[in-house]
């Protein structure tokens, strides 16, 4: 009785861990489709700013679908969105200065490089166990993502601020995985978007020395329709419910699946083109988050057949 107990658990357990999945994959999707609006608002508007406005709206959207569950947060969930809210800030940033230093494709693939750092992060603070599956499909998003971007590495300071982001933001992954375990997810991810919205003010009036006010033209009510809402008061949340089902490792796969999300926007929406080489790392990455997905799929199978 107590062996049926324990394999119904599992597979209820690996259950939610599959739906868990398929939401994640929403959410890099959610976030992928951010990066053309961005791009197009920032013509007019600094990036503080932009960002500003982002979590200002989303806090105040936010907290008025959530309210009931905001009047019950605990002070375990504010310090710990708060914390979380740090290493997002930290990875903007340094992103933000990092693109000033560097051409934006090796910026952006270093800042990809964090569905490498997750694992051993996560195995370093926490002992996460990584099956092979996992290093193989790590391997294909990493060749997928340089091919990409069409890369082209150099050794300077954006270069280096890249690789801070990188790590700020696998910190996050593998810090929120954590926390969620614990904590009311609505709380802590409201006090996230809250923290990042006093932090970006800041940032908008020390680092960029501009006014918070917005230029408010069409594409940025555009942006923010599209990164206000799907890409804070959506992923966000969204991000945080399925942290608590799935791993860290599978999350930062995932989300290599954002430039993909961003590279078919752009031919689609943005009349842009993608090279050969990008296709065939957009392939590589879709094939990687395949691997893992099938692989854990393999694995739970053959734990359910040894308790039979």
């Amino acid at each position: 009785n107590y062996d049926f107990k324990f394999s119904k658990r599992t597979q209820m357990n690996k259950s939610l861990e599959f739906r868990a999945d398929i939401g994640m994959i929403f959410v890099a999707i959610a976030f992928g489709l951010g990066y053309l609006p961005t791009s197009q608002a920032l013509a007019s508007n600094n990036v503080f700013v932009l960002l500003f406005w982002r979590f200002f709206a989303a806090s105040i959207i936010a907290g008025a679908i959530f309210f009931p569950k905001l009047k019950a947060i605990t002070s375990r969930e504010i310090k710990h969105g708060a914390v979380l809210s740090l290493f997002l800030f930290a990875g903007f940033t340094s992103q933000t200065f990092a693109f000033k230093f560097a051409q934006s494709s090796s910026v952006a693939f270093i800042i990809g490089l964090n569905v490498a750092l997750v694992p051993f992060i996560a195995a370093a603070l926490f002992r996460h166990k990584i099956y092979s599956y996992a290093y193989a499909g790590i391997a294909l998003a990493v060749i997928g993502l340089y091919l990409i971007g069409d890369t082209q590495l150099g050794l300077g300071k954006g270069e280096a601020l890249a690789l801070v982001c990188a790590c700020a933001y696998s910190f996050h992954i593998v810090l929120t995985n954590r926390f969620v375990q614990s904590c009311d997810v609505a709380g802590i991810a409201y006090v996230q978007i809250l923290c990042l919205s006093v932090l970006c003010c800041f940032a908008a009036i020390f680092f960029e020395r501009v006014s918070i006010v917005p230029v408010m033209d069409r594409s940025f009510f555009v942006a923010m329709a599209v990164i206000c809402l799907l890409g804070t008061v959506f992923g966000f949340f969204a991000q945080a419910l399925m942290q608590k089902y799935t791993t860290p490792v599978k999350t930062a796969l995932f989300f290599t699946l954002e430039p993909v999300t961003a590279g078919i926007m752009g031919v689609f929406v943005g009349g842009e083109r993608l090279s050969a080489m990008q296709i065939l790392g957009a392939a590589l990455i879709l094939v990687g988050v395949l691997i893992s997905e099938i692989g854990s799929y393999l694995s739970a199978k053959r734990s359910r057949s040894a308790e039979v």
